[in-house]
């Protein structure tokens, strides 16, 4: 790739998803994402404990380059102000790379909590171009049905405004 490409980097938020359906709560909708965009380069960002759920993703995505980045404990996942700092130097890591200034759109969806905030101010801290969600039809009861996922994304100019 020369250094005039434009990078399309998407990151995204890794957890443990749902221990008794790891593949329609986690595996899935991570691919789903991942698949939707032309990226050149795909970043995940683990808890300490899903680092092992991140590598699994890695190992099943062909094409992109792609990076585990995990937090540094466990528990981290739960501490807004260390996750915000830890995603914002990743971000501002990807922003520095030599060659054109990367479009960056970060995905939200599995983490925690803690871990989904933390990405999304970091993002807006950061101005990258776009944060990204998947979301799930649902039954009567609430109960995510399998094979439904929806892809939203919203420019972080457009939020900003």
């Amino acid at each position: 790739m020369s250094h005039t490409a434009r990078h399309k980097i998407l990151i995204l938020t890794v957890g443990m998803g749902q221990p008794e359906n790891t593949e329609e709560s986690l595996y899935h909708p991570m691919l789903a994402s991942i698949e939707k965009g032309g990226w050149t380069h795909i970043v995940l960002l683990p808890s300490a404990t899903a680092t092992g759920r991140a590598r699994e993703i890695a190992h099943r995505i062909e094409g992109p380059d792609m990076t585990v980045r995990p937090l540094a404990h466990a528990g981290m996942e739960d501490q807004l102000e260390d996750c915000l700092a830890f995603f914002v130097s990743v971000i501002r890591e990807l922003q520095k790379k030599p060659g054109a200034s990367p479009t960056i759109t970060a995905d939200f969806t599995r983490g925690t909590k803690t871990m989904s905030v933390a990405l999304a101010l970091s993002a807006a801290r950061c101005r990258i171009h776009a944060l990204r969600y998947t979301t799930n039809s649902r039954d009567a009861d609430g109960t995510v049905l399998p094979g439904t996922v929806q892809i939203c994304e919203e420019r972080i100019s457009s939020l900003l405004r």
